[in-house]
């Protein structure tokens, strides 16, 4: 410990300090979040004030410590407000710091590395939710996705009904296989008059007639079980199998 050189140990933190402050205002501009909160300047008048009247007075530096207190372990606001409140400690904390250092070499390093974590405690949050904002977006384009597929679809389900019921016999259909090989030759007419609903898609854009003529049978399939119009269409068309009688009924 000879060779240590608090102004060098305090010039390292100041780089330590600057480059996480640089890094939080980046990550909260991502994040979006419209606030008040001072920024990350211990330069800026109404922080300089405070951290002046803190060193000056004994006083101030217990009301600065309760204000702490009520800050951190009173019920908690909103995550934005948490933030705010750590960067206001994180700034003033290290102006504290810069200010007695020299003075009071542990109470002022102290203070610098609570300035230090103060930064690290936010950004971990805005980290979390900028995540979060990005896992929001997927799921919203997901749902978007599934809307728009369904709508491209909507027409071909319609045409299936129609076909069911127009083409029902008058016993009904034999079972569903039977349905769907008999509805064929009209979902494909419906299909060259209007297209195939995903040909516009690019996983579809290589396929041919032929390709997406075999997904039809498959897609009815699917229908026949998923979507509610489709299944209801087939269970008021395909005779319904009788339950067998118990034996010793």
């Amino acid at each position: 410990m000879d060779n240590f050189n608090i102004n060098v140990f305090v010039d390292e933190l100041t780089k330590t300090f600057n480059n996480k402050k640089s890094a939080l205002m980046r990550t909260r501009n991502q994040v979006g979040w419209i606030s008040d909160v001072i920024e990350l300047n211990d330069d800026a008048p109404k922080i300089r004030e405070i951290v002046d009247s803190i060193v000056r007075s004994t006083t101030k530096r217990w009301w600065f410590e309760e204000q702490e207190f009520q800050m951190l372990f009173n019920a908690p606001g909103t995550i934005q407000k948490t933030v705010d409140d750590h960067i206001f400690l994180a700034v003033v904390k290290w102006g504290i710091g810069l200010n007695i250092v020299k003075t009071d070499n542990n109470d002022g390093i102290n203070l610098l590395l609570k300035g230090i974590e103060h930064l690290d405690f936010c950004r971990g949050i805005l980290e979390h939710e900028l995540w979060q904002q990005g896992e929001k977006s997927k799921k919203e384009q997901a749902v978007h996705g599934g809307k728009a597929k369904a709508a491209r679809f909507a027409p071909l389900k319609a045409e299936v009904v129609r076909l069911l019921q127009e083409m029902k016999p008058a016993e009904g259909w034999k079972n569903k296989a039977a349905a769907i090989k008999c509805i064929d030759g009209g979902l494909r007419s419906f299909i060259d008059r209007h297209g195939w609903p995903t040909s516009a898609d690019k996983s579809n854009q290589s396929k041919d007639a032929a390709e997406q003529y075999a997904l039809i049978e498959r897609q009815v399939n699917d229908w026949s079980r998923d979507d509610v119009d489709v299944k209801v269409a087939f269970e008021a068309t395909v005779k319904q199998k009788k339950k067998s009688t118990p034996k010793g009924a």
